[in-house]
């Protein structure tokens, strides 16, 4: 293993992914030319995660030796630069919308398998919140989606994940909300579906 207090967060992460054969077989199996050039000309995490995925199948490795990630840490974040703690959660989006930009340049290639997902990482790790407000006046009801890679539950050893999940997901009161059918300020309930 590198040296490198980045390599902790990213093992954390990359072990996750690697872990989850569906995605990887998919990964493995997209109509990805491998190497291509972005590759062979600096990084392409299709790639390297199917590199990563390969040697752990074939048992040549032990460990992961995530030079590459380390490498071009600045393209999953900005803010992160090497020797330096940084977020896993924020890596873990970083590897996500990569491969979201990577996938959706490509064409839909013809005769692929119908059962494989184009963009694999948005099948299987995009997930859709919606939020519901209803009006306590005229009992209007609106509604507001948003997609996104994860949510932030805070998860304590008092808490289980589905403890944890019920407690976002149960419905709120808010008072003194502008209602966009009836024009008054209200109290409103929201609820936060998934």
């Amino acid at each position: 293993l590198i040296n490198y207090k980045n390599n902790c967060f990213m093992n954390y992460v990359l072990q996750c992914l690697l872990a989850s054969k569906p995605f990887m077989y998919n990964i493995h199996d997209c109509e990805h030319f491998k190497p291509c050039e972005a590759h062979s000309a600096g990084f392409c995490t299709v790639c390297i995660l199917v590199n990563l995925f390969m040697s752990l199948v074939n048992y040549t490795s032990q460990a992961l030796y995530v030079y590459e990630f380390v490498r071009h840490i600045t393209l999953f974040s900005s803010s992160f630069s090497l020797f330096k703690q940084e977020d896993a959660h924020e890596f873990l989006f970083g590897v996500l919308n990569l491969l979201e930009m990577k996938f959706d340049d490509l064409k839909i290639p013809f005769g692929c398998k119908p059962y494989l997902p184009i963009n694999p990482s948005r099948y299987f790790f995009l997930c859709l919140t919606s939020s519901f407000l209803s009006c306590s006046n005229c009992l209007y009801t609106s509604s507001q989606s948003e997609t996104c890679y994860g949510l932030s539950l805070g998860i304590t050893t008092k808490m289980s994940l589905t403890s944890m999940l019920s407690f976002f997901t149960k419905a709120e009161d808010l008072s003194n909300v502008s209602c966009d059918d009836c024009n008054q300020r209200v109290k409103v309930e929201r609820k936060l579906l998934m």
